[in-house]
């Protein structure tokens, strides 16, 4: 519920639940969704985390020149 009322810390980890399935199934749609939500914040382990999913494909294309971006 916290993720849902724009909490920064509960969408970050909202996030890296589903990238990782912990407590829920892994959802790769789901895990970049609330990754990128978290990394409009600025902040660089969500920046880091966003990065990582354009470089590994992550509930999206792999883009090397996105992930340069955000790493």
């Amino acid at each position: 519920a916290a993720a849902y009322q724009g909490n920064h810390s509960a969408i970050s980890r909202l996030g890296s639940l589903h990238y990782y399935g912990i407590g829920t199934p892994l959802n790769e749609s789901l895990a970049i969704h609330w990754i990128e939500k978290a990394a409009r914040n600025g902040k660089a382990v969500d920046l880091f985390k966003f990065g990582k999913c354009f470089e590994y494909g992550i509930g999206t294309d792999i883009d090397l020149h996105k992930m340069n971006k955000m790493i």
